[in-house]
């Protein structure tokens, strides 16, 4: 009876030491192991990414930060790729040698980060990232440290919808004179465009077709208020307010006001017409109908004395810009 009662002692005991030995194995490999393609991202709509591109996360997902953009919150996400909202207040400084500008003011961004490539380890995924200048620009993001260089700017990554960090780019000054502290939020998950912008021009002249209308789709949409203060000078502080939209390929709009009553407008996307407002004749009036940062809805008119095609004067001319900003859902 002994002898039972030993056996029975070591086969219980050989039991729970190889229970516990194999739960504490398996539970290693589920927290080291990367989820099945199939879990990560195949709910989201709009992407244009495909199930299962490499930088989706290992990692579960943690509680959404509180941090609200133009009272826009983070949307829950396990990848980089989509649209993202971020807002800072700067300076910048602009040197002439015998006197300066102090640059102050304010930037929110609207920009859509699209995959490109991932490094040969996977560790490290890039983006394709149109700014507001209309300018291509690339970005990444580093899994192993969470971070990501985002139009030349490094931030901290939380939970794949947040991101901030500081930067010393200048966008106004002279280079790397810039003191800006971001907070990003990404605000959905689709990489589709961010709305358009259709352009009409009326010659004045009947005896001339009117060009036919430009339609350009949004990459970026950013505002960005600033005020420069002369240090040296006795001329006046300027304030200007600028409405930039990028559309890649060195295309852009820019709409400038100037709280001193002018404004001005580039208008780049039509490659031959090159347009400032300023001195020369030509007048700009706008209209919004809509101001909400996401949802931005506007009229630019311009007019002139010489639309330019090419070489050739096509005479005088009324431009209109009609704007729609709108972030697709998530």
């Amino acid at each position: 009876m002994f002898k039972n009662l030993m056996t029975l002692l070591f086969v219980s005991a050989f039991l729970i030491l190889t229970a516990c030995g194999g739960g504490a194995s398996g539970s290693s490999d589920s927290e080291q192991g990367a989820p099945s393609s199939g879990d990560q991202g195949s709910g989201q709509s709009g992407s244009g990414e495909e199930p299962g591109s490499g930088e989706e996360s290992d990692k579960e997902q943690e509680t959404t930060p509180d941090v609200s953009i133009h009272g826009l919150s983070p949307i829950a996400s396990t990848r980089m790729a989509g649209i993202w909202i971020g807002s800072t207040e700067y300076t910048e400084k602009e040197d002439f040698g015998d006197y300066y500008l102090d640059i102050a003011g304010n930037r929110t961004w609207i920009i859509k980060l699209t995959e490109r490539s991932q490094s040969a380890d996977g560790s490290t995924v890039y983006y394709d990232i149109v700014n507001c200048y209309g300018n291509q620009k690339s970005g990444s993001y580093k899994k192993t440290t969470d971070t990501a260089v985002i139009l030349g700017r490094s931030m901290d990554v939380t939970t794949f919808n947040v991101m901030t960090g500081s930067s010393d780019v200048s966008e106004h000054g002279d280079d790397k004179t810039g003191d800006e502290d971001w907070t990003w939020i990404k605000i959905s998950d689709s990489t589709a465009d961010l709305g358009s912008i259709v352009t009409t021009v009326d010659l004045a002249d009947e005896n001339l077709a009117d060009p036919a209308p430009f339609v350009n789709n949004l990459k970026s949409f950013c505002q960005d208020t600033h005020t420069k203060t002369p240090v040296g000078r006795t001329f006046d502080s300027e304030t200007i307010s600028l409405d930039l939209f990028g559309f890649g390929d060195n295309k852009n709009y820019i709409f400038s006001r100037y709280v001193g009553g002018y404004m001005d407008a580039y208008l780049g996307p039509q490659h031959e017409h090159f347009d400032y407002v300023d001195s020369k004749g030509e007048t700009m009036s706008y209209s919004v109908s809509n101001a909400t940062v996401p949802e931005y809805t506007a009229t630019y008119y311009v007019s002139g004395n010489n639309y330019k095609e090419g070489i050739y004067s096509r005479g005088a001319y009324d431009m209109k810009a009609d704007i729609v900003v709108s972030v697709p859902a998530f």
